[in-house]
Formats: C-alpha cells, structure tokens, sequence
C-alpha cells in the first residue's frame, strides 16, 4: 500500500523543524543552488540537521534543484545533487532534463510541477527514464488526475498541490518574467508580472476592464482531499517557501487535521510516524495567515471566480463599513471584532492599503494609528489578527513508545519499542536489594521508566514488568537506564532510512519529434538527452538568447473571457484581445476547444 503524505514547506531548517513539529510527514526544501525559488537557498549543512531530525519520525525530506542549468553549471549541480544524497536527503526535486545525463548516486528522482506532467503519455516516457514520482500541474481537474492514475505504472507516486499561491500559467512554460525584465522563472527569480495591473480593450481600443487580471486567488483544496485520494493522489502538497514559521505551523496543523481524517475514513496508512503536541490550546485557521481568498481552481473543471482582480495583497476578514470618522477614531455599521495591535487593510483610490488598531473604544467603534485614507462608505477589512497570532503555538512532536522491564538469569533486561516496531535493549547486571514495599517499588520503577527525557522525542504509554523479586533501584540508575534506552531508540529510529535502489531505465522514444523553447533547453546534456531520444529538431530556451517577440509567453487554463463573462457561446465570436501596462503589451488569443487562454508578446 502505498502511504498517504503530508508535504510542507521548508524555506529554512528551523522553518522544516516547525513543519515536521506540526505533523508534515515530508517537507521539501531549497538547495543551496538551483532551486525554483532563489530567495529560498539553504547550506548543506542545514539540509543534513534537517534531515537527521526528521529521521526521527520516519519523515522525508526532498530538497529542489529544479531550475533550467546552464552549460557552465552542470558539473557544480551534480556534485550538489551528491552532496544532498550524502547529506541524508530522500528525493531531489528536478527540472532539467540534463539531469538524467549525469552520473548520479541511487538517489530518488521526482519530476517537478515546472517539467509539466500532465498527460499520461509523458509520466510514462519519464517513467521508464527513472523518475517515480510526478508533481502534477496544478490545473489539472479530478476526472484529468484519475485519467492520469489509471494510465500509468502502479507505483510511479503522484503528488498534488492542495494549498498556496497559484501560478497563472502553465508552471516550466510562463516566460513572461523573462520576456519583460529578464527575470526567469525557471530559473528561480521570476518577478510575478503576473500581479500588476493591467488594461483589457478589444482589437478596437474598447476598454473591457482594468486591474490585477492575471492575479489569481490563492489554492485551498482542503475540502478534496479525500476526492484527491480516491484518484490516486499520495503526496498532498502545501506551497510557501517563502512563508515563515507561524504560515508553515497554521497550515501544516490544519491539514494534518484534514488529512488525518481521511485517512481514518478510507484505512489508509499515514507515512511517518509521532503526535503532534502544542505548548498551549490552539485552533489552526488558514483564513488567518497570508491568502489571496480561496478557491479551488480548476479541480472541479474551468469554472469563473478564481481570480484576485482587486488586489494580489491580503485583504483579511471582514470587519465592516465605516459611517464617520472623528480624527483617529473610526465608526462601523456593526460591531467589529477588532482589538488594540490588529492589522486593517481598505482601499484607498482603488490601492489596498492599510493601518494598526490602537485600541477598540466601543463595539462599533475602533481608534486607528492612522485615519488617512478612511472615508465614510470605506470597507475595512482586518488581515492580522492579534489576539489569534499569540495563540500560535509551538508544536513538540513525540513517538509514543512501550517500556519494559524483565527480570532474567543475567540480570534485569529494559527495553523500549516504538509504533513501527523498532526498539532497543539493555541488560543491567548489577545486584540490587529486594524491595521491603513491592507495590510502592513497582510504582516507582513504571513512574522513573515513563518519564521523558530532556530532549527526547519519546513519549511513553505504557511500562510493563515482569519480574518476580521486584528490585530497590535507586532513583539516578533509573534515570541513567531511561535515557540509555531512548538515546539507544534514537539512534536505531536514525539508521532505519528505507535504502533506496535506482530503478533500471528502459528510454525510449519522445512524445514528439520537434521541439519549440517551451521544452527548456538550455545546455549540451538537455539536448543530447532528446536527441537520443528521438527529437530531429529543436529550439533553445528565451533564456540562451531565443527571442520571444510575437510569440507566446503564457499558456493558461485561467480565461479572462470566462472570468469576466465575455466569453461568447459562438466560439468565432471570442477574437483576441489586447492586454498590456506600461511595460508590457500582449495579445491574448483564445483556443475555445481545449479551454485555455494564450498571451503572445507584441513588444
């Protein structure tokens, strides 16, 4: 059986440690190079602690080398892809095909969402070159996903995507970044023009709308997840590398809540193991931590409503509509749920902007550091809870273990056993007096044996005993018996990382024999990789030099036809329109029988 797996974001070690704290059975990581978010680079070193901790829990840990390379880098990555393998790491996340030309340890390859594996047909070409598991584009719909499962091997892993920013485009397909100021996505530096605002007019100058249109909501397929299980999906996937720790911890609780009860409902096997324990009361909420609104995109087919137009910041709950304003002090329709150190965001002149909340003086009435932009008729909305961040707790994950104690020939035998059946053992010889109180030395043994360790990852559940003459054991032998055992689990739980053998590669032939820049080709290995598969012609990525000028820089299953409601029943009707900014002017062609939206560049 295949485990179910929850994956979270690690921008960083301490970061990774809050995400396997609050129940990630896998988080995914950047590497020091090469990683689709530059900004998310970690030492080897950190990966290496990361890596230690979360062999603790049978968790896994993948770390990101999926940018395009260049000819000059590709030794650099390899050596970096063995160093990862050395430092522990379970999977190394790729993009470039170039990869699949080195010489590599036995190291699990998974295909990035940014190799686009949308299509049975390709899973099942990267398949037979190795790769196991497919992150699968975030467009994709449940009846696409279960077409997907059923077409391919059995034990090549699908991952998904169930929370976090949306790309707009096609994810390894988008060069708009590029094409405007040279920032390259699949490089890890993409500059999200896909957040400004822009202008829509039709092919005669019409203005049809204006504001953040190509800025999506934010995914939360909280409510499909276990829709998503019964197609085949085993990693559940939380974006934001970029997020802290108090984003990683909410979201991670409240999916680890979701997950584990789907996983009850359909007796499936969590993979890894622990329970999650807060240092105070604590209720994870994803409407309190950083999001655009939610949506679940195109899970149920394209459908309108997906899109963040107004603004690509966080608006927040809510609060309600302001009747005057006296100097600081702010006046509500209704009572607000506002409180002294909250963070409101409002519209000003159709920017979201914002302040803090000084104080509440009044159910419906709130002072504020700064009043500028608040008018009668403003909707204020609040987008930093106080009160909810100080419940955010720090989350101890432990492994619940039995202890026991037996008396034999050789002296008292201890040992200790975790839920996956590891254990260590110690035999101490020493002779102890017999205790003149049995009860109250049992009582004794079982409360010194169970305790946790400073430290320690374990939590016991239960003491056995087993023996006849219960023995007087003074208190710091105890001690130094219990921690020799959990030092003795540790170390077993450590070296018990699953080895992992290279599958046997049978390549074959591509699915096509051409190939445009949208395959990403960026350096000798890459194309010598194709070509021996069959490809007679192709062309370089934009970012050696291919010029994008006239054409497409963005595929999407986004429509802004659809979204705004102009998107006619005669599909003829649905000609091109024009969008642009200041910096950018695109056309935007609509291909009505496979549903999605191309931008092509004009300048």
């Amino acid at each position: 059986m295949t485990k179910t797996e929850l994956l979270s974001p690690a921008g960083d070690l301490a970061c990774g440690k809050a995400a396997l704290d609050a129940g990630a059975d896998a988080v995914y990581i950047g590497a020091s190079r090469f990683g689709a978010r530059e900004k998310a680079a970690n030492p080897t070193e950190d990966i290496a602690a990361l890596c230690d901790y979360a062999r603790l829990f049978g968790a896994r840990v993948y770390a990101t080398v999926n940018t395009i390379l260049f000819d000059g880098e590709l030794e650099d990555c390899r050596r970096l892809i063995c160093a990862l393998y050395e430092a522990g790491a379970d999977g190394i996340i790729i993009q470039d095909t170039a990869i699949l030309e080195m010489d590599l340890p036995p190291v699990k390859l998974i295909a990035s969402t940014q190799m686009n594996c949308g299509s049975p047909e390709k899973i099942c070409f990267f398949y037979n070159e190795g790769i196991r598991r497919f992150i699968l584009p975030r467009e994709l719909s449940l009846e696409e996903i279960r077409h997907i499962r059923k077409n391919i091997p059995p034990d090549a892993e699908l991952e998904a995507f169930i929370h976090g920013a949306l790309c707009v485009a096609r994810s390894g397909e988008c060069y708009l970044s590029w094409h405007i100021g040279r920032r390259s996505g699949n490089r890890g530096c993409c500059a999200q023009p896909c957040r400004n605002v822009y202008t829509l007019k039709d092919e005669g100058g019409r203005l049809l709308a204006k504001g953040h249109l190509l800025s999506l909501r934010d995914l939360s397929l909280s409510e499909h997840l276990a829709e998503l299980a019964d197609c085949g999906v085993s990693s559940f996937k939380i974006e934001g590398r970029l997020k802290g720790a108090d984003y990683v911890t909410n979201v991670t609780a409240f999916y680890r809540g979701a997950l584990d009860r789907v996983i009850a409902e359909k007796g499936l096997e969590r993979s890894s193991a622990g329970a999650q324990i807060p240092d105070r009361p604590f209720e994870p909420d994803i409407n309190k931590t950083f999001n655009r609104g939610y949506t679940a995109f195109m899970i149920n087919g394209r459908k309108k409503g997906v899109s963040s137009m107004d603004t690509p910041s966080m608006k927040g709950e809510y609060l309600g509509r302001v009747k005057k304003v006296r100097g600081k002090r702010v006046f509500l329709d209704t009572a607000a749920d506002a409180r002294g150190g909250d963070g409101i965001a409002f519209f000003a002149g159709g920017t979201l902007t914002g302040t803090n909340v000084n104080l509440q003086e009044s159910p419906d009435s709130i002072t504020v550091n700064d009043p500028r932009g608040i008018k009668p008729d403003t909707v204020l909305f609040r987008n930093r809870d106080a009160a909810w961040y100080k419940t955010v707790p720090v989350f101890k994950r432990y492994v619940p273990v039995t202890v026991s104690a037996q008396q034999t020939e050789k002296g008292l035998l201890f040992g200790i056993r975790d839920e996956d059946g590891c254990g260590f053992s110690l035999t101490v010889t020493e002779a102890f007096e017999r205790a003149k109180d049995r009860e109250n030395a049992e009582s004794n043994l079982k409360k010194q044996l169970s305790k946790k360790s400073p430290g320690s990852v374990f939590l016991c559940k239960e003491v056995t005993l087993d023996v006849a003459d219960v023995p007087f054991v003074p208190l710091g032998r105890l001690n130094a018996v219990r921690r020799a055992l959990h030092e003795g689990l540790e170390k077993a739980r450590r070296e018990k990382k699953p080895a992992f053998s290279a599958p046997s590669r049978r390549p074959g032939t591509y699915i096509a024999d051409t190939l445009d820049y949208k395959a990403n080709i960026s350096n000798r290995l890459a194309a010598r990789f194709y070509e021996k598969r069959g490809v007679r012609e192709y062309e370089k990525s934009p970012e050696t030099g291919t010029r994008l000028s006239g054409r497409q820089v963005m595929e999407c299953a986004y429509c802004l036809r659809r979204e705004l409601g102009l998107c006619s029943a005669d599909k003829e009707k649905n000609t091109p329109l024009i969008l642009e900014n200041d910096t950018v002017s695109l056309r935007a062609e609509f291909c009505c029988p496979s549903c999605v939206m191309r931008l092509i560049a004009l300048k």
